[in-house]
């Protein structure tokens, strides 16, 4: 491996060795938001969500402009901004919260999922009547 980032440095290709480091660091923050309790790789992930924002400018400037054409007439520059940086805090917590999903098991699913009208779905099971049951997804995003 090392030898590998060797060739790739002296041919001047330093794309792959920032991929690799990009790899890298994920699998670390990954390996980190498993060893956290949940209610701290949250916070974690959406301070590492920020800094990444602040980080890749490429990006910023993307997101940025995205949002500027969705909400431009509506938003300001500093909302805008706000936006921006909350959509990468919750990109952070998704991220952690994603790598505590093997822990999910039936004895603490109520802690993950959220449900209403559950009281509705019962009575008319007890009734006998037929029922339509609809899900938004699975995933926070």
């Amino acid at each position: 491996m090392v030898f590998l980032l060797y060739i790739t440095w002296k041919s001047g290709n330093f794309k792959y060795i920032m991929d690799y480091f990009l790899y890298l660091l994920a699998l670390s923050a990954g390996m980190l938001f498993r060893l956290l309790p949940l209610r701290i790789a949250l916070k974690v992930g959406a301070t590492l969500g920020v800094l990444a924002y602040r980080l890749d400018r490429r990006h910023q400037r993307v997101t940025l402009a995205n949002l500027k054409l969705a909400l431009g007439q509506e938003k300001n520059a500093a909302e805008l901004e706000q936006i921006a940086r909350a959509c990468y805090a919750n990109l952070g917590r998704s991220a952690a919260e994603f790598c505590h999903l093997a822990k999910v098991n039936e004895k603490n699913l109520s802690q993950w999922v959220s449900y209403e009208g559950l009281d509705n779905l019962v009575e008319a099971y007890k009734a006998g009547k037929g029922v339509i049951f609809i899900t938004a997804h699975f995933g926070n995003w």
